[in-house]
């Protein structure tokens, strides 16, 4: 289990990046930054559920650290390639749809140690699967904000085509 939820976090941090490209491509989306908080704050929770499955964490300073030296670099990141041709919208809908597969696959490989007495775990998990309903939920706020600023201007467009 403590590969698969390395991996899904891996995923979480590629689906970050895409966020990322696609804030740097707009002029102004709270949503994008709420999006892309609940991705990372996500892909923490599930970095306490490899903890308590004895998975290794990366700060192991905790409680000791006095200079920036002492600060442990985070894991489990990728770097995202760029997101080619794809418009924004394309964007956010396919980090909409990764983060449907990794809340499938969460899901699935969370679900037999949910279903003990680990309650630390349990509750874990289910911080991660939360972070990434609302990352969702954030990326459908960021299309909604795309149509109504598209469908405003066309409104604008129309009104000064009648004067």
């Amino acid at each position: 289990m403590k590969d698969q939820l390395n991996e899904l976090r891996l995923m979480l941090d590629r689906v970050s990046q895409k966020i990322l490209h696609a804030i740097s491509g707009t002029t102004d989306s709270a949503p994008l930054y709420e999006a892309n908080k609940s991705v990372l704050i996500s892909k923490a929770w599930l970095g306490k559920c490899m903890g308590e499955i004895g998975g290794e964490t990366p700060y192991k300073n905790d409680g000791s650290r006095k200079t920036v030296e002492d600060i442990e670099p985070t894991d489990a990141h990728t770097k995202f390639e760029g997101g080619g041709e794809k418009n924004n919208i394309e964007l956010v809908d396919e980090c909409r749809q990764d983060l449907q597969s990794i809340f499938d696959q969460v899901w699935t490989v969370t679900k037999e140690d949910r279903d003990t007495d680990k309650w630390r775990f349990n509750i874990y998990s289910t911080n991660a699967l939360n972070r990434i309903s609302e990352g969702r939920f954030h990326l459908g706020f960021e299309l909604e904000r795309i149509r109504n600023e598209h469908n405003f201007g066309m409104e604008t467009e129309e009104a000064d085509e009648g004067n």
